[in-house]
């Protein structure tokens, strides 16, 4: 504002609840330095913060190869998106043949969020990007008179419809794919299971009913509110191949 033809800056009253909370934002980026992130508020650093922790992924060092790596050393290309604002994958400003060629060499990680809240994590083969992205993009930037595209998409149903759902959060729990791909596990120890029609006899669950089940089988815990509908596509892939189709006994 102006104050008799002079600046004047006056802070707002929640300048003291931010002050309250900056220890703890300070907290935040000292983790994410441990983790090769140097900034929170650049380039998404407080969700890649919240991605590497919860798949275990590495910052890969280097500018201009890739994003991450395993315990294994595999590389990875790391994208995300919010859900709630876009169902379409940015990829690069400035993508050229060098850079699409770095994009078929690694193996890419998708994370969804909800805000800033971390949704889904997919593992997404490069083969599978090649023919609908990839080849398409190549072809243009040799076809056209020009030496880079401007952020080419990558649409969030491609993604869910050919990769593969490591990781997602409902019903409270976050749930992992296990090693064998045949179960979703949550920190607990919990799997996921459907409503058999059993169950739906005893009164017990309806159609479309999943729980959340200990191993030792007892007192399965009902995740309300959660049907096929939303649960992630695969999810509803992998249970009914393993146990039947909702309303079916196991």
């Amino acid at each position: 504002m102006i104050d008799a033809g002079r600046p004047y800056l006056e802070p707002h009253p929640d300048l003291v609840r931010l002050l309250a909370l900056f220890p703890y934002i300070q907290e935040y980026e000292a983790l994410a330095n441990e983790h090769g992130i140097r900034d929170i508020f650049q380039d998404n650093g407080g969700k890649l913060l919240q991605l590497l922790l919860n798949t275990g992924l590495k910052v890969a060092p280097g500018q201009m190869g890739a994003d991450a790596k395993d315990a294994d050393d595999h590389k990875y290309e790391l994208k995300s998106v919010n859900l709630d604002k876009t169902s379409s994958i940015s990829t690069n400003h400035h993508l050229n043949l060098r850079l699409l060629a770095n994009f078929r060499s690694y193996e890419w990680v998708i994370a969804t969020y909800r805000d800033i809240y971390l949704h889904e994590v997919y593992v997404v083969r490069a083969a599978v990007l090649e023919e609908r992205y990839f080849a398409r993009w190549e072809q243009r930037l040799r076809d056209e008179p020009i030496d880079h595209l401007n952020n080419p998409k990558i649409q969030v149903s491609h993604v869910r419809q050919h990769g593969t759902l490591a990781w997602f959060y409902v019903g409270g729990r976050t749930w992992r794919l296990s090693r064998d791909g045949d179960d979703y596990f949550a920190d607990d120890g919990c799997f996921l299971v459907q409503a058999t029609r059993a169950d739906q006899a005893a009164g017990v669950a309806t159609k479309g009913t999943w729980f959340a089940q200990r191993a030792d089988g007892e007192n399965p815990e009902r995740i309300v509110g959660t049907s096929p509908d939303e649960l992630p596509r695969e999810v509803i892939l992998r249970a009914t191949g393993r146990w039947g189709p909702v309303g079916q006994s196991s």
